[in-house]
């Protein structure tokens, strides 16, 4: 598991507290669209990154959706209990924070294939496992979906490149407690 993409997921996290802010202080955009249009919109951004990505070979969609595999394990629950929980969970900075040591210690890189993937491959297998999530919630498949993508990010080059298209922090913009990056 890459440790830049690691630490661009974090960043995608934490700079989506900036971008996504709500006024109530216990939610974020995310929980709120969640509780508003369901858990399948939740899975359904997942599929349009993955779409995108396929299209276009846009980094930040395979740092979106590793990032989103955090937010769904967090969402449901596996930083509280091995089974998880029944209810969505808030997913605040804060609370991301403080659980994501946590997410990144349970990563691992999937088991070995017979053979060297291709892009299309890893792309289709991440879909597919996006679209069992509709019905089969598990934790194994946040944690592989995310490591898919570090292994498409390798795969795919970006972690050769000096600067990274994230999506996230531009000099000047205003953090949330009003401190310009």
């Amino acid at each position: 598991m890459s440790k830049t993409f690691i630490d661009l997921v974090q960043d995608q996290f934490t700079y989506g507290g900036v971008k996504y802010a709500s006024t109530n202080a216990g939610k974020e955009a995310t929980d709120e669209l969640v509780e508003d249009f369901g858990w399948n919109w939740l899975i359904g951004t997942q599929g349009k990154y993955v779409k995108r990505y396929r299209n276009q070979t846009l980094e930040k969609d395979l740092l979106k959706i590793g990032c989103y595999q955090f937010i769904n394990w967090l969402k449901r629950g596996y930083h509280l209990s091995y089974m998880g929980v029944a209810e969505m969970m808030c997913t605040t900075v804060t609370t991301k924070s403080e659980f994501f040591p946590k997410f990144v210690a349970k990563l691992r890189t999937p088991k070995p294939l017979q053979f060297l993937p291709s892009r299309e491959y890893i792309l289709q297998d991440i879909y597919k496992r996006l679209l069992d999530l509709r019905v089969n919630v598990s934790e194994e498949h946040f944690l592989e979906i995310c490591a898919l993508c570090s292994e498409l990010w390798v795969l795919d080059g970006w972690d050769k490149q000096e600067e990274h298209k994230t999506d996230t922090w531009v000099k000047g913009a205003s953090t949330t407690d009003g401190k310009k990056v």
